[in-house]
């Protein structure tokens, strides 16, 4: 009987033991080596392991050039823009070549961006991004004299040109 008892407190505690590990693996985020988190520059985009995903999107993609073209180039030197990617992120992997075969049609200068990347929890280790507000990727968000004019959030609502001349136009 003691046996019984011992072999069943072995069971029960191996039980534990591997349900336990199991939590465990399931909330461990191993980082990705190809995944940038932080601020960065987004020339590191044309780079390796990036530049794969990067350069195809941008090539392929066609700007909207009469959209652009009715943008008020003094509006857009106004606006500084924080670009907000998970480079894991299909979507941003999708959007941001795109955004920025954009902003160098209109000639934006993008020293006046603040580019961002992140993990899959929408996290930077050491960066304060509760303020930004973000929940998808990529966010792509406008100021103007410091303040929030508007945003284009994971996918645009009509196109990236269009939504940004939506935004942009706002006084």
């Amino acid at each position: 009987m003691k046996k019984f008892i011992l072999l069943f407190y072995i069971f029960l505690l191996s039980m534990v033991v591997i349900q336990a590990s199991d939590i465990k693996k399931e909330t461990l985020m191993i980082p990705r080596l190809d995944t940038i988190i932080g601020y960065f520059k987004l020339i590191q985009l044309q780079y390796p392991p990036h530049n794969v995903w990067y350069e195809t999107e941008y090539q392929e993609y066609s700007v909207d050039t009469k959209t652009l073209d009715e943008i008020k180039t003094n509006l857009l030197q106004n606006t500084t823009i924080t670009i907000v990617i998970g480079t894991w992120c299909s979507d941003s992997q999708r959007e941001t070549p795109r955004f920025v075969k954009i902003l160098e049609y209109l000639s934006y200068d993008l020293d006046n961006t603040t580019a961002i990347g992140v993990n899959i929890k929408k996290k930077a280790e050491g960066l304060m991004l509760e303020k930004l507000n973000i929940e998808l990727v990529p966010t792509f968000i406008f100021y103007r004299d410091g303040a929030e004019i508007g945003r284009i959030i994971e996918t645009p609502s009509e196109s990236l040109e269009k939504d940004l001349f939506k935004i942009i136009s706002t006084e």
